[in-house]
């Protein structure tokens, strides 16, 4: 639906998704350093599972890989 525009009303409607796609997300600066290789990225994940932080383990993921993260 995002790409295909078969109408006005259609356009308008994916003018709105974005926009509020844009307002709800927000981008995360990392605060880890940048990871090496697969293995520290695996030892962020085990730390924060293991403390059981999940809501964290999200936020270094996102952080990580460099994706926004829905605000709440």
């Amino acid at each position: 639906m995002v790409e295909g525009e078969v109408s006005e009303e259609t356009t308008k409607l994916k003018n709105l998704l974005l926009e509020n796609n844009a307002t709800q997300t927000t981008s995360v600066q990392p605060r880890i350093p940048a990871p090496k290789n697969i293995t520290e990225i695996g030892g962020y994940i085990n730390l924060l599972r293991e403390l059981d932080q999940e809501q964290m383990l999200r936020q270094v993921l996102a952080s990580v890989l460099g994706i926004t993260m829905p605000k709440k």
